[in-house]
């Protein structure tokens, strides 16, 4: 049998055009038309005991594709305003933008005396956390891998 060409299967066509659509949105500096006003919702999800994290959600009845976006180090969920409402629109997903653990209205524990609790395998939980929480299995996450609680950092028995 032969296989389908990368292309032309319909599942990795959809990455490509979301991974497409995270590219030049941004770029369009938001708000006017590209920011449509679609209502977010906004949530505190529990991760850890005494540890939750800010959540906006745009579109959270679309379940044909998800987008989870991180913000860079000094950055919070409130980076995607613009960005996360357009590409909902035009992507037909549904959009989350999670602020990590000490930025944004996440809450900011102190780390424990061992220094515990902003490593990337702790990262990567909350993350995870937030994933089942809202029940999504599978997403998209675009941008720098620098954003994304380092999760290339995260050790390989930490799943995603």
């Amino acid at each position: 049998m032969t296989p389908i060409p990368f292309f032309l299967n319909p599942s990795r066509r959809l990455v490509i055009q979301a991974g497409l659509a995270t590219t030049l949105l941004p770029g369009c500096g938001g708000g006017g038309s590209l920011a449509p006003d679609l209502p977010v919702r906004d949530r505190r999800v529990p991760v850890a005991p005494g540890v939750a994290l800010q959540v906006r959600d745009w579109n959270a009845g679309a379940a044909r594709l998800h987008f989870v976006l991180l913000a860079g180090l000094g950055g919070n969920a409130r980076c995607f305003d613009s960005l996360a409402p357009a590409l909902a629109e035009r992507m037909d997903a549904r959009v989350i933008a999670v602020s990590r653990r000490g930025y944004g209205l996440s809450d900011k524990p102190l780390p424990s005396a061992t220094g515990q609790g902003y490593e990337p395998a702790t990262l990567v939980a909350d993350l995870r956390a937030v994933l089942d929480a809202l029940a999504i299995d599978r997403a998209v996450m675009p941008g720098p891998v620098h954003t994304h609680f380092g999760v290339a950092k995260a050790p390989a028995g930490v799943p995603i």
